[in-house]
């Protein structure tokens, strides 16, 4: 159903349509269709772009595809891919063949994945930037001691350069004090 044929007469001016490009745009396969009926289900902004799209295969000759936003005429908004594709007769282009698929549900996906890429950008910003501005030294360390993350503060305070921060095999405790490590040994043992 979200998948349709038409064709464009360029001699006559003659549309046709599949019955699936009427249920596309929700109307009855008995309604009379001309090129005025299909412009009133878009914005002039699209209507400039398919005008322009129909000089261009009439011109170039070459098969491409565009999308458009459509408004049913039961007021409800989709997204379209059409298709042109031009037919020669005698060695012009006679008609323009084309498929019109709704293809909302793909773009409304595209759209939400977007959208969470975005959120989760804005997260890891807004989160590394509590851990980096914070006055405490993080750091996240594999069990094989190569360090995977520091914060700025870490990598400031014990004079690590930048560059040699992300290494394998780094001893975690080698820049603690070791009468501190002492203390943090008895205060673990203690809350244990």
């Amino acid at each position: 159903v979200n998948l349709g044929g038409w064709s464009f007469d360029l001699n006559t001016n003659e549309l046709f349509w599949t019955k699936n490009i009427y249920k596309i745009h929700d109307l009855p396969t008995s309604e009379k269709i001309n090129i005025d009926k299909v412009k009133s289900h878009f914005s002039s902004e699209d209507n400039e772009k398919m005008a322009e799209d129909f000089l261009s295969i009439i011109e170039n000759g070459k098969s491409f595809a565009n999308e458009y936003l459509l408004t049913t005429s039961k007021g409800y908004k989709k997204w379209v891919n059409a298709s042109y594709h031009p037919l020669y007769t005698e060695g012009k282009i006679s008609h323009i063949l084309g498929s019109l698929q709704d293809v909302s549900d793909k773009k409304r996906l595209i759209e939400e994945l977007e959208q969470g890429k975005n959120e989760a950008v804005e997260a890891s910003k807004h989160y590394k930037s509590l851990v980096n501005n914070s006055t405490f030294y993080i750091r996240n360390t594999t069990l094989e001691g190569r360090i995977t993350f520091c914060n700025d503060f870490y990598i400031s305070e014990l004079g690590i350069p930048t560059e040699e921060v992300l290494i394998q095999d780094v001893d975690i405790f080698a820049s603690v004090d070791s009468e501190f490590l002492d203390l943090a040994q008895k205060a673990f043992k203690s809350v244990a």
